[in-house]
């Protein structure tokens, strides 16, 4: 057994490194081409606003009647609802409704001297 041919030790690592690699070549391109292509996400964007607390109070009362009708809501999704049915309107509709707002001052309350 000693004089029986060998392969050199890197001749067969290398070969046992191309079966692999083309192995793991076929199986990532299998993969990719199996691949689910899924929508791109909007980009999420943090927002304040100013509105009075007699406004505020309609979006708790929306979430209640939610609630009863067995979904659960919330505060975000239900002004996305409204944006979204707001742009639906025609510009008539839009501009009678925005007529009917009285305009608040905005901004942040001035800070308190401590």
């Amino acid at each position: 057994m000693a004089n029986s041919p060998m392969p050199d030790k890197g001749l067969l690592s290398d070969t046992v490194t191309e079966v692999t690699r083309s192995r793991a070549k076929k199986t990532i391109s299998t993969a990719k081409s199996d691949k689910i292509i899924r929508p791109k996400k909007d980009k999420l964007v943090r927002d304040s606003f100013t509105m009075p607390e007699s406004e505020y109070s309609l979006i708790a009362a929306v979430k209640r009647r939610c609630l009863v009708k067995g979904v659960a809501v919330k505060k975000s999704e239900v002004l996305r609802a409204a944006v979204i049915g707001f742009a639906a309107l025609s510009d008539s509709e839009l501009t009678a409704a925005l007529n009917t707002l009285v305009v608040i001052k905005t901004g942040r309350p001035p800070q308190g001297k401590k």
